[in-house]
């Protein structure tokens, strides 16, 4: 048996527990997850005086074409006058660097800094903002929001928080001044999601195929799925990654797999939130926006497959569609699992957090 199908085989037991006991109420909760350190610890140890933050981003902007931060385009005047850093930790700190400022909104590279020693290290965040970014230090979500064109008849408003040493995503939804004002910015069908098929990408489809169809300026590079499904393949165009593909009798191996043009894509996963379904549906769409499209949803935990969180709608594309949580950037979970739900290997609810969203969506081959 393949590894693929023995991982459907092992998510079937995740939807079937989910299905048999659910129980609560069809509703959100308020957000119960914390920050890392309260208002108080970030004024009294961590908030940044101005002489720290121009220390930093004069040290960042010296050494900027060594970092590969805003190498398109970078505008030094603009810069210091719209870039900011913000604390994360006790001396780290994320800096928000403008590259340039556009019509309307401002091209934005992240980094992030340490700043405990006498020197200070910086790491460029493979991540990029257009729009007017905004973080909070007391939830550590940075929020955005993104003009389409300048009249701002369509928004794209993101959040994203800061885990760790990097920024997830949260929430991603667009904001519409005019009903189907947000229609004509959808991204084309190079970014729709299909049963079968994400972008270019098709299930059944061999990586050279693929890349016929995306061109020069995408690129392939090897990257780990995850602990059970092994090494793929990262896909990405114009530096941004669009998603990631398996291929058929390569799952569950890493050192060992290697890939060739003959290969057949048997696995595709996004977590992009450029992609979204027919219905608007994609990485980041609020849960319960995505219960209006779908129906129902219920959430489910199996602790033996590396306790993800998946999410079952009463409708969706098909049964070898599957929608994952945004519970990394939740401290846990999506869903509110409460008395012996808590202790269950296999545990499911109906109840979920304000800020519950899909986190990403896998396409999987037909099941026979």
């Amino acid at each position: 048996m393949k590894v693929w199908a023995r991982r459907v085989s092992l998510l079937g037991v995740l939807f079937l527990g989910a299905c048999q006991s659910a129980t609560v109420p069809d509703t959100g909760l308020e957000n119960t997850f914390e920050p890392k350190f309260s208002r108080e610890k970030v004024a009294n140890a961590s908030l940044i005086t101005k002489p720290e933050a121009s220390k930093i981003l004069n040290h960042i902007w010296a050494e900027r074409e060594n970092l590969g931060l805003c190498e398109f385009s970078f505008n030094a005047e603009q810069a210091k006058q719209w870039s900011k850093v913000y604390p994360v930790a006790e001396n780290e700190y994320l800096a928000q660097v403008l590259c340039f400022n556009g019509a309307y909104q401002g091209s934005f590279e992240f980094a992030r800094v340490d700043a405990s020693n006498d020197t200070i290290a910086v790491e460029p965040l493979s991540f990029t903002l257009a729009g007017f970014p905004s973080y909070d230090p007391e939830t550590q979500i940075l929020s955005n929001g993104y003009k389409f064109r300048g009249i701002g008849d369509c928004l794209e408003l993101t959040e994203h928080r800061w885990v760790g040493n990097d920024l997830m995503l949260l929430t991603s939804k667009l904001h519409e001044e005019l009903e189907g004002s947000c229609k004509i910015f959808q991204g084309g069908e190079s970014y729709v999601i299909q049963a079968d098929q994400v972008g270019y990408a098709k299930i059944g489809m061999t990586l050279g195929e693929l890349k016929g169809l995306m061109g020069k300026d995408a690129s392939f590079e090897e990257s780990t799925l995850g602990a059970i499904e092994g090494k793929g393949i990262e896909v990405s165009q114009y530096g941004e990654v669009l998603y990631q593909i398996g291929f058929e009798d390569k799952f569950g191996l890493y050192d060992e797999a290697q890939f060739s043009d003959s290969d057949k894509i048997a696995l595709i996963q996004v977590s992009n939130r450029t992609f979204k379904t027919q219905d608007g549906i994609g990485p980041g769409t609020p849960l319960k926006d995505a219960i209006a499209a779908y129906g129902k949803a219920t959430l489910g935990i199996n602790v033996e497959d590396e306790s993800r969180e998946y999410i079952t709608f009463e409708q969706g594309l098909s049964d070898d569609v599957l929608f994952r949580s945004n519970q990394w950037a939740l401290d846990g979970e999506a869903g509110v699992y409460e008395g012996e739900a808590k202790l269950e290997p296999y545990r499911s609810t109906t109840l979920f957090k304000s800020q519950a969203a899909i986190g990403s969506i896998t396409i999987l081959p037909p099941r026979n």
